[in-house]
């Protein structure tokens, strides 16, 4: 059921007029009008209080009813259960200071969010008590940089059947860091062959399915199907399957997309 618009207390002809003598069965039917609408429509805001600990208790409180809280200049609602802030995702948002040294240290809540006018900065309260640093927290956010590197290596002059193992080049990662391979290039000084790039004993599939490439002496971009994040003690090989045309002069050169944490 919705609001009315407008709840009228008297039909527009039967409105009383300033010479109209006051007529006590017109006022009890406006009453019993007017409280038939209250019950029909549920109007719950009832009379403001202090702070929350003022909130009404059971049994003096039902779903739906609405109090402003004086102290913290918000409307709760209860859900049946519980007192609830309407807005209680803004409610960490505080008034700014004009300076960190102006920083409050009494009545914070943990999470409380203020700006500082000075730096355009903003702090957030972990604490309750104590010092200004030791209740606030400047916000720095996790910035990271992102660097694509190709790195290449002549993997032999004449190939075999045998695995090649690639001889490093992949750096030593720090904490938040990655290296992730999403493309790769083959290229021959001649002949032709077909190869297979294993990570780990896996062979990486290419866009299409296909984990075969063959190589010619023009060189290829190929895409991974998946990208794949290395970790510090990957093995990277790559396998010969067949050679044709006296294949020498194997140049392999991966793609990587760098992520290091900005400091």
């Amino acid at each position: 059921m919705s609001y009315p618009l407008t709840f009228t207390a008297f039909d527009w002809e039967d409105l009383p007029s300033e010479g109209t003598p006051l007529d006590k069965e017109d006022l009890q039917e406006a009453e019993r009008r007017l409280a038939k609408f209250a019950a029909e429509f549920e109007i719950h805001w009832r009379a403001p209080v202090k702070n929350v600990g003022a909130l009404y208790k059971a049994p003096n409180v039902e779903k739906g009813d609405l109090v402003f809280v004086e102290e913290l200049k918000e409307v709760y609602y209860y859900t049946g259960a519980e007192w609830e802030p309407i807005q209680a995702e803004m409610r960490y948002w505080k008034t700014p200071v004009s300076e960190e040294a102006t920083l409050p240290t009494a009545g914070n809540v943990i999470g409380d969010v203020r700006v500082d006018l000075a730096t355009d900065q903003f702090y957030i309260c972990y604490a309750t008590s104590g010092s200004i640093a030791e209740q606030w927290k400047l916000f720095v956010s996790a910035s990271h940089t992102h660097t694509i590197e190709t790195l290449t290596w002549s993997v032999a002059e004449a190939l075999t059947t045998e695995p090649e193992s690639i001889p490093g080049g992949f750096r030593r990662l720090a904490a938040e860091e990655t290296q992730k391979l999403y493309e790769v290039e083959f290229e021959l000084r001649k002949g032709k062959a077909e190869l297979e790039l294993k990570v780990n004993g896996a062979a990486v599939k290419f866009e299409g399915g296909s984990t075969k490439v063959k190589v010619k002496e023009a060189a290829e971009h190929l895409k991974l199907e998946i990208s794949y994040t290395f970790a510090a003690k990957d093995k990277i090989e790559l396998v010969v399957f067949s050679i044709s045309e006296e294949p020498e002069g194997l140049a392999f050169s991966a793609f990587v997309e760098h992520i290091a944490k900005a400091v």
